[in-house]
C-alpha cells in the first residue's frame, strides 16, 4: 500500500512539474533574444499548481491550484469536503461529478487510505479513517475533461478548533 501511495505522489509531483513554465532556450541567429524585462515593475508570477493560492478563499478552507482552475479544502471534525472552483474562484456545479477521490497519508504513519468523494449540494464530502486528525490528501477531481489534483497538508491545528 506504501508503494501505491509513493507511486500516486510521484505521479502527481510529475504531472504538476509539467505544469511549470518551459525554460527558454539560448537565442540563435534565426530567434532573437527576446526584449529585456524590468522584473522590478513585472507583476508577481502565478503560483504554481497544486501551491496555496494567492488570494482568500471563498469557503474558509485551503485554495490550491489544480489544472484550469481550484480546489478548496475545508477540514471537518471526522471528514472534509472539496469545493471545485474556476480560475476566478468561482465555485463549480458538481452534481455531474463521478470518481472524485483523495488519498489519505495520516501523519505520524500509518497506511493511506483511498476515500471516494460523494457529491453533496455544492460540494465533495469525504470521510476520514477513524482517528486521523493530521494527514495529506491527495485529491483528485475529474471535472471538464481534465482530472484537476492537488495536495494539502492538515495539522492538528485545524483540529483544535473541533469541540469534542
Amino acid at each position: 500500500m506504501r508503494l501505491l501511495f509513493s507511486a500516486s505522489v510521484l505521479a502527481t509531483s510529475l504531472a504538476l512539474a509539467a505544469c511549470q513554465p518551459k525554460t527558454e532556450t539560448a537565442p540563435t541567429p534565426e530567434t532573437p533574444a527576446p526584449a529585456a524585462v524590468d522584473t522590478a515593475a513585472a507583476p508577481s508570477a502565478a503560483p504554481a499548481a497544486g501551491d496555496d493560492h494567492a488570494h482568500g478563499s471563498p469557503n474558509g478552507g485551503t485554495v490550491k491550484t489544480a489544472g484550469g482552475g481550484h480546489l478548496e479544502l475545508v477540514t471537518e471534525h471526522t471528514g472534509f469536503k472539496i469545493y471545485v472552483l474556476d480560475g476566478s474562484e468561482k465555485m463549480l456545479p458538481v452534481e455531474s461529478i463521478a470518481g472524485a477521490e483523495a488519498i489519505v497519508q495520516p501523519d505520524g504513519g500509518g497506511e493511506p487510505t483511498t476515500v471516494p468523494l460523494t457529491v453533496m449540494g455544492d460540494h465533495l464530502h469525504g470521510v476520514l479513517p477513524e482517528g486521523t486528525f493530521a494527514y495529506t490528501a491527495i485529491v483528485s477531481v475529474p471535472v471538464a475533461g481534465e482530472t484537476r489534483t492537488a495536495q494539502f497538508t492538515v495539522g492538528l491545528d485545524s483540529h483544535a478548533t473541533h469541540a469534542h
